[in-house]
This record gives C-alpha cells, structure tokens and sequence, in this order.
C-alpha cells in the first residue's frame, strides 16, 4: 500500500530498508540445544539473533526489548514452571507482549496439534524446516513492526478485530503522528483517537511506540 511521499517529509517519518530492518530487529530464539539455523539467519544480515537456551525472567529488559521469538515446544519453559514447557512459555510471552511476534517450533509430531496455545501464537514452524522458510517469518514479522506501511496495515487489520469498524489506512496516518507526545506514545490518546478500550489502547501504543523505538 503506498503512502504519499508528502507525508514522509512532512512529518518526517522513518521510510526503513529492508536491510534497515534487519539492523534494528532483535530476534530471540529459546531453545536448550545448539541450533543452526540461527547462525545462516545472522549470516542472511538479521545481525541481532541470538539464543537462550531458557527464560527464567519474563520482564527481564532482554527479553522486553526482543521483536521476535521462537520457542521450541520441548526443553524450555521449565525455569519457570511449565508443565507444558515451551507451550507454556509461548503463551506467557503473548500474554504478556502481545504485540510481538512469537513463533513455536517443533520437531515432535502432533502432539501439540490441539493445544489452545497453537491459537495464540502467531506462527509454528518445524525444527527441521529449511533456513528460508525461517527467514520468510523473520522478515514478515520484522516488516509489520518496522515498516510504516505494514505497521498501518496491521493496527488497521486489529482495529477491524477491535470494533468491527474498517478504518482507512489515511486516517489511521494522522492519528498514528497525534498520540506521540515528545518521546512517547499516550495511551489516552490513542483510546480517543481510535474509540478503543484502555486495554486495546495499549496494545495499539505498543505497535506504534515499537516502530518509533529505533529513532
């Protein structure tokens, strides 16, 4: 969807490379063994991808300040007590950051198929899925949290969710610059703004302050 080049100068507002994004991207794997795809999505330019091999904080600030994670079904999750492991870590962190993305990965077999979790979380993948599929999910999430026109197109998508109300990406425009007060984004604002509760409110200032946090 294209955005007048007008408003760009105007406003001032980040018209981001791809290669941009894959320099401000922090993408987090949590898995108790080695895993080599994470070395070929570094060596494919995603320069902040890193491991963990558990979570024993879900507030700790390098998990609050991660983009994207991928959390393998088995292994993880124990440090904080999930029965389920990674499942159950991967619906804390939606829970939790429900503006990020969070994918489960697995190498089992369909054990999971029907786990409400699966309905949560924003993708799955198998373990033994080649790198580019990987990278396909990387760059797609990567893109509706840095990219303006993708992030319009999702808060638009979230607020057809929200009130059932189609708003246009214009109009969502002019908003997304009003609830900005100095260095961050006023969650009053955007309730007013958007005609949404405080609760969809935050969720919508946390897209907006995410696509801001690099400047």
């Amino acid at each position: 969807m294209k955005i007048f080049s007008w408003f760009y100068k105007k406003k001032n507002l980040p018209q981001r490379s791809l290669e941009e994004i894959k320099r401000i991207t922090k993408i987090l794997f949590i898995d108790d063994i080695k895993f080599e795809a994470i070395e070929k999505i570094i060596n494919n330019g995603w320069v902040q991808c890193s491991r963990v091999k558990d979570v024993e904080l879900i507030d700790h600030p390098d998990i609050e300040s991660t983009h994207i994670f991928f959390v393998d079904i088995q292994g993880v999750g124990k440090k904080l007590g999930f029965a389920d492991e990674g499942l159950g870590l991967a619906r804390a962190l939606k829970e939790r950051y429900p503006t990020k993305a969070v994918v489960l990965y697995s190498s089992e077999g369909q054990r999971d198929i029907f786990d409400a979790t699966l309905s949560i979380v924003d993708a799955r993948i198998r373990k033994n899925a080649d790198t580019y599929e990987f990278l396909k999910l990387v760059e797609k999430f990567a893109k509706q949290a840095f990219s303006l026109d993708e992030c319009l197109v999702r808060i638009q998508k979230y607020l057809k969710e929200e009130t059932g109300n189609n708003v246009d990406i214009p109009t969502i425009q002019s908003q997304f610059l009003k609830v900005r007060t100095k260095d961050e984004v006023d969650i009053d604002k955007v309730v007013k703004a958007f005609g949404v509760t405080t609760k969809a409110g935050k969720i919508i200032a946390s897209a907006i302050s995410t696509f801001y946090s690099p400047i």
